[in-house]
């Protein structure tokens, strides 16, 4: 069964039982994150999948490749035994065959010439702030937009870590704009969008103010975060937040990465900056020689941050997508993220 034009903007927007044609349902056109760049090593190769595609990641050369990952020769999962060699050319772990960073086989196992067409599927790949994407696109096109380079000048160090979570995409990435979630799942109060978040093209940018719980469990009871939210397609999240009372602000790398319709890999990562306002947190930090106290609170901000996360697991883990959701006043700008989000499913109708 083929999915029309008409049935992806229904399943997206208008009504179309959602699970009738899920099975049908393709990975939406986007730059993905398939790995931090710290963990990809100079001759490692790196297994993982990305839009139900087995994928391969690794260093030709000091560049990062993302290639498909069965060796077209005969099969051979060439992230299971295969090597790098010194040319910086992948080494099929089955026979030997070697190919290049443009995924063409330069040479058999034999020293012969390969068979025509003996290549890799090789995706656009771009890396930046400690982040290795790669562009997935179903009609195989090329990427008409990239993903910013974010100046974290003068920050801490990238944290990261990563996740898995049983839901599609399109639910994780509708989550920045579901205000009316942030009260109950994450105890958030007075949710409000500063102003209605702005879509040009691939992008949609969102500015928001909440009050809640102080985070760090001591100094002010509440404390008022702001934070605005930048999305770069359904995949590249990338949030700037700040705590004025605190001195504190920093930088968030959000990045979902689909498995498949039913799993996505959430990658996050973050910076924040060192002027901190120790003696606004709790007196006893300033007190503290500012190493350790910077130390503390990158380790109580992150873990605060995992948390903040995780609260939505066990939501994502057992909810279903609405086409057409009874929306109500004060849920935030949900049906303008799904008419953005429809773009990115364009190609899938042929």
């Amino acid at each position: 069964m083929n999915v029309s034009q008409t049935d992806i903007h229904n399943i997206i927007t208008d009504g179309v039982e959602y699970n009738m044609i899920k099975q049908q349902l393709l990975m939406p056109t986007g730059w993905y994150c398939v790995a931090f760049s710290k963990d990809v090593k100079e001759g490692q190769i790196i297994s993982d999948i990305l839009c139900k595609k087995e994928i391969i990641v690794y260093r030709s050369n000091g560049q990062a490749v993302v290639a498909s990952a069965y060796c077209p020769h005969l099969g051979a999962h060439l992230g299971h035994g295969g090597k790098i060699n010194g040319d910086g050319e992948v080494v099929c772990p089955f026979h030997g065959f070697r190919f290049n960073n443009n995924g063409h086989c330069v040479e058999t196992g034999y020293c012969t010439k390969p068979a025509k067409n003996t290549q890799l599927s090789v995706y656009p790949t771009h890396e930046t702030n400690g982040l290795i994407l790669a562009f997935y696109d179903h009609s195989g096109s090329k990427p008409s937009w990239s993903c910013p380079e974010i100046d974290v000048q003068g920050l801490s160090k990238l944290q990261t870590d990563s996740f898995e979570v049983n839901a599609h995409i399109q639910d994780l990435a509708e989550n920045s704009c579901d205000l009316g979630h942030f009260q109950w799942v994450h105890s958030y109060n007075n949710a409000s969008a500063v102003h209605t978040p702005i879509v040009d093209g691939p992008t949609m940018k969102g500015r928001y103010r909440f009050e809640r719980v102080n985070i760090l469990r001591f100094g002010p009871a509440s404390i008022v975060l702001d934070i605005k939210v930048d999305l770069y397609g359904l995949g590249y999240n990338f949030v700037d937040y700040s705590i004025e009372q605190f001195g504190l602000y920093g930088k968030i790398f959000l990045m979902f990465t689909p498995l498949n319709e039913h799993k996505t890999r959430i990658r996050l990562g973050l910076h924040i900056n060192r002027q901190i306002n120790y003696a606004g947190i709790h007196p006893l930090l300033a007190w503290l020689p500012e190493p350790i106290a910077f130390k503390l609170m990158k380790v109580l901000i992150f873990k605060s941050l995992k948390e903040d996360l995780q609260s939505d697991f066990a939501i994502w883990d057992h909810k279903m997508y609405l086409p057409k959701p009874k929306v109500a006043k004060g849920d935030g700008p949900i049906y303008l993220y799904r008419r953005f989000a429809y773009q990115f499913y364009q190609d899938l109708g042929s």
